[in-house]
């Protein structure tokens, strides 16, 4: 059900996004380039805003709720059969050798 919601919202944000462009289209078409810049323009810095003032916030709760340190947990599944003991798993990863100097 919740992927149902998720979608109702995401077809809504679409068609208000789209709406609002047609009715942005028109009232510039109406006003004249000119006015419509200007006015591009003010609404564009209030959207910059507006995003650099939700990327703060999203920085500060991270930092609050400590998430920034931790990383996230890998889960591997085999396929088509039955793993027994340990795997290793990584980049430039050996077991039992010593590894060269550097």
């Amino acid at each position: 059900m919740a992927i149902m919601a998720g979608r109702a919202w995401a077809w809504g944000g679409g068609v208000a996004a789209t709406a609002t462009a047609v009715a942005l289209g028109i009232y510039f078409d109406r006003v004249g380039l000119d006015k419509a810049d200007k006015l591009a323009s003010a609404i564009g810095l209030f959207v910059a805003l507006a995003g650099l003032a939700v990327s703060v916030y999203g920085i500060i709760q991270t930092r609050r709720s400590g998430q920034a340190e931790l990383r996230p947990e890998v889960h591997n599944q085999i396929t088509g059969g039955v793993q027994h003991g340990t795997i290793y798993q990584g980049r430039d990863f050996s077991i039992g050798r010593k590894q060269p100097e550097e």
